[in-house]
């Protein structure tokens, strides 16, 4: 692909999600139908794949509009419920971290103020 029908390419597939079945579907037809774009004029441009194909934001809105609205709603509570999960296992490493760190400074405060006697002994004949 040139420059220009990857970029294209990428303005779509950054909004369509590519987990499930139909949004896989979607994007391989798109990029089958650009590399027979691609084929056929050697010249490709932004613009001209926009005229052929359609705008990206036309595409998306064509896709979340026929997707039913159930499964939109299912997508979005997955992915509440993953953000929420790493949001929970970062604050949780953080607490962890704090506390080795913590441990860790109480443990050489109490190193340092430790008194370390040495004796000296002489043997005398």
């Amino acid at each position: 692909m040139t420059w220009e029908a990857r970029k294209y390419y990428r303005a779509i597939k950054i909004l369509i999600p590519s987990r499930g079945k139909c949004g896989k579907l979607v994007l391989n037809s798109i990029k089958i139908r650009i590399q027979e774009i691609e084929n056929n004029n050697s010249n490709v441009t932004y613009d001209m794949l926009c005229d052929i194909i359609g705008e990206p934001k036309l595409i998306i809105s064509n896709y979340y509009a026929t997707e039913d609205v159930e499964t939109l709603a299912k997508k979005l509570r997955i992915a509440k419920t993953v953000r929420i999960c790493v949001v929970g296992l970062l604050v949780a490493g953080i607490i962890c971290s704090a506390t080795v760190a913590c441990y860790y400074h109480s443990a050489y405060q109490e190193a340092k103020n430790q008194i370390i006697v040495e004796k000296e002994f002489t043997i005398e004949n």
